[in-house]
């Protein structure tokens, strides 16, 4: 089973710019389990932000007191939800 993979040429999104852009207030992580770099990535456009992350996957943000303590300084607010 042969899989073309291809670099794209486009450039990468400023993810914290993209929310601010849209003025979204809760951003909703939903990837695939195993994207733990991927849902910290977004956590921290989140962060930059001043956007809401409601964390989908089971990836432990919310509760971490790291996390909790950034999200405390931005006043946005953090959940985990199992779905």
């Amino acid at each position: 089973m042969g899989v073309d993979i291809s670099i794209s040429s486009k450039r990468p999104v400023d993810i914290a710019n993209a929310l601010k852009e849209s003025k979204a207030d809760i951003a909703i992580n939903y990837l695939p389990v195993g994207g733990v770099k991927a849902t910290e990535n977004y956590a921290n456009a989140c962060l930059e932000a001043g956007v809401s992350f409601i964390n989908a996957i089971p990836v432990f943000i919310a509760s971490d007191p790291v996390w909790q303590k950034k999200s405390s300084q931005t006043g946005t607010c953090w959940f985990w939800v199992m779905i």
